[in-house]
């Protein structure tokens, strides 16, 4: 779905639909949980093939992007 129409749909009417949003945040933290566990370990996977060296660069890499976020 759009997230951007489904934002616009709370605001469409003389008033916020307070039960459209909870249903839209219950919905998204559902997926969210349902789907974590599989991303966490696709993701440890990943990390976790990764010769040493490489995992000091992506180490690297997220230092240096947090870095650059804080201006």
């Amino acid at each position: 779905t759009d997230p951007r129409a489904e934002i616009q749909s709370l605001v469409a009417g003389a008033q916020f639909d307070r039960s459209k949003a909870q249903g839209l945040i219950e919905a998204k933290t559902t997926a969210l949980r349902d789907k974590s566990p599989a991303l966490v370990a696709a993701m440890g996977d990943f990390y976790d093939s990764l010769k040493p060296e490489q995992q000091a660069k992506l180490r690297g890499y997220l230092d240096q992007g947090r870095r650059h976020w804080r201006g």
